[in-house]
């Protein structure tokens, strides 16, 4: 894996995320559907987690919580210029190493 394979699968990630949301966008039930706004901020909330570990940030700092689906979306696709500017920080070899997932000790039976 290198920067540029890691760019193209989030930019991949990006226009899927897009594509998703433009479909809810366009549905005044779906818009309106509480489990499907749940299911998006838990998508979003994972994309920004992962990011921060990456990053060294705080985990005990709340994430944002939408009440209105235009906004959750807006949060969830401001996310990728973030993730793009984290990458322009990264070598190919920094990629390379372990990253310390601070969740990773609830996984260990």
């Amino acid at each position: 894996m290198n920067l540029d394979s890691l760019r193209d699968l989030y930019r991949h990630m990006e226009w899927a995320d897009a594509s998703v949301w433009r479909a809810v966008l366009a549905s005044e039930s779906a818009c309106a559907d509480q489990t499907l706004s749940e299911l998006f901020h838990h998508l979003h909330l994972v994309q920004r987690a992962f990011l921060r570990a990456w990053r060294d940030e705080p985990r005990d700092q709340p994430y944002p919580t939408f009440d209105e689906v235009h906004e959750l979306m807006r949060w969830g696709h401001s996310y990728f210029g973030e993730v793009f500017a984290h990458f322009d920080t990264l070598t190919d070899e920094q990629i390379l190493q372990p990253a310390q997932l601070p969740w990773a000790e609830y996984c260990r039976a």
